[in-house]
């Protein structure tokens, strides 16, 4: 698995984090495992009739008391690996259903994912911190095991997404697990964000992020085919790994036609929110540094754009 170590930081805003002593340092030769790498072996869940259940890793379970609904949060290996580092496509599954402290039954054999980019893993999530607080939060790993050895930084490697609090919507659809960036993350916005009039759309278009030359990551929207994609194969350093230049699509359940978008774009990294958190993807990137730029396209009718607004962090 290369240079790795496991570390340790804490928060009392969500915003800024102190580094502690790591948790787990440095050991050549030597694999690190969590004590949270739960596999369900003998399948106390009820899961896995067409399953390997060692694909099962690290559930996460949390109860939300609007619905009266639990909600387990957990790994699966797309690739049915047994090894939790060697999986190809790691990403977060999440049901919904009943849980009574050891068996959990679930409302349908649907299963969707948490977020639909390439590089949301192992999510860390708490509770009660204070309990007045209600919140559940939690965030993840912006990395990917198919090149998270070959990403193009040094001394560090990937980073955590920004805090996010979970919850449940209901929709035609059933339950679904909605996402949203904290709201202290308000308080990092610069005091006049940047202001755009609208323009208005029902067909498919687009939004670039624009940086060095003949560089840019895509948003694309489908309105007709309830769609929406992250295009990177041209976000700038993308040759590092064969499977990192892609295009991944999610699923975009449209309200009385209309698309809200946020965009958390770092300097390596875009977290996408759409519909008011209900459909997630978090990407890697590494454009050429400098500045950036925005841009709508759309094929055939003028897309309606009720209003953009850019804040600096």
């Amino acid at each position: 698995m290369g240079h790795m170590s496991w570390g340790h930081a804490v928060s009392r805003d969500l915003l800024r984090w102190e580094h502690l002593p790591l948790a787990l340092a440095e050991e050549d030769g030597v694999m690190i495992f969590s004590g949270s790498a739960v596999v369900d072996w003998k399948n106390t869940s009820g899961f896995g009739k067409d399953v390997n259940m060692a694909d099962f890793r690290d559930p996460k379970v949390f109860w939300h008391e609007a619905t009266r609904r639990w909600v387990m949060v957990l790994a699966l290996s797309a690739e049915k690996k047994v090894h939790f580092y060697t999986s190809e496509n790691l990403r977060q599954w999440k049901y919904v259903g009943e849980f009574g402290g050891a068996h959990f039954k679930a409302d349908s054999d649907a299963t969707l994912w948490a977020d639909y980019g390439a590089d949301f893993y192992a999510g860390v999530s708490w509770s009660d911190a204070p309990k007045a607080d209600g919140r559940r939060v939690w965030l993840g790993g912006m990395r990917n095991w198919q090149y998270a050895q070959d990403v193009p930084t040094n001394p560090w490697r990937s980073a955590m997404t920004v805090p996010r609090t979970l919850a449940l919507r209901r929709t035609p659809g059933g339950l679904r697990l909605v996402q949203q960036p904290v709201a202290e993350l308000l308080k990092l916005r610069q005091p006049a964000p940047r202001k755009f009039p609208g323009v208005t759309a029902k067909s498919a278009f687009s939004i670039g992020l624009h940086t060095g030359k003949d560089e840019v990551t895509t948003i694309a929207c489908d309105t007709a085919h309830s769609r929406l994609a992250v295009d990177r194969t041209r976000s700038g350093r993308v040759d590092f790994h064969k499977d990192f230049p892609a295009r991944h699509e999610a699923p975009l359940r449209l309200a009385d036609g209309r698309v809200t978008l946020r965009l958390l774009v770092d300097t390596s990294s875009l977290e996408v929110f759409a519909q008011d958190g209900e459909t997630t993807l978090t990407e890697l990137i590494f454009p050429t540094p400098g500045p950036r730029s925005l841009s709508i396209q759309a094929d055939g009718e003028v897309p309606r754009v009720g209003a953009i607004a850019i804040h600096g962090l």
